[in-house]
């Protein structure tokens, strides 16, 4: 076989050709996936930005309903304050002198008569005295009978909701 002879400057011009082409394909190359990158860069940021915007707003409605939720336990404290009433002694005694009447008639009943049955025991009246005591006993037992009596009505009123 006779062995072709080839220019070397068609050889170098092919080559350089060849190399250009390589170079371009590279560079195309290269430029997709400079582009890809962008692309994909610019796309994260976009969901980033989405990712902060969706948590800034839910930050925002917890934040709206911690305020809410604190001035609705302001509203039921105030409520709460409104509607408890403090009564003083006094006025507690006339409330329940009010709803139950026959319960402080009755200790005042033992209390007169365990009184004057002392007073007649040291004034050395026995009679009298023995009288009292038994009139005592009576009156403590009426004064039972006015408690659970009471207790029966408060529980009445309460059932049948004519609680006033």
């Amino acid at each position: 076989m006779v062995g072709i002879e080839r220019d070397p400057a068609k050889e170098a011009e092919r080559h350089a050709r060849i190399s250009a082409h390589k170079e371009a394909i590279l560079q195309k190359q290269h430029k997709r996936s400079d582009d890809s990158n962008a692309d994909k860069t610019a796309q994260l940021m976009k969901e980033a930005e989405e990712r902060a915007a969706a948590f800034r707003a839910l930050q925002e409605a917890e934040q709206q309903t911690a305020i809410q939720e604190a001035k609705q336990r302001q509203v039921a404290l105030a409520e709460a304050k409104a509607s408890t009433h403090i009564e003083s002694p006094g006025q507690k005694l006339m409330r329940k002198f009010k709803e139950n009447p026959f319960v402080p008639l009755g200790m005042l009943a033992t209390t007169a008569a365990l009184t004057y049955g002392l007073i007649n025991f040291r004034q050395g009246n026995q009679k009298m005295s023995q009288m009292m005591m038994r009139a005592r006993v009576g009156a403590q037992g009426l004064t039972i009978v006015a408690v659970i009596g009471g207790l029966f009505v408060s529980g009445q009123r309460t059932v049948f909701g004519k609680d006033t």
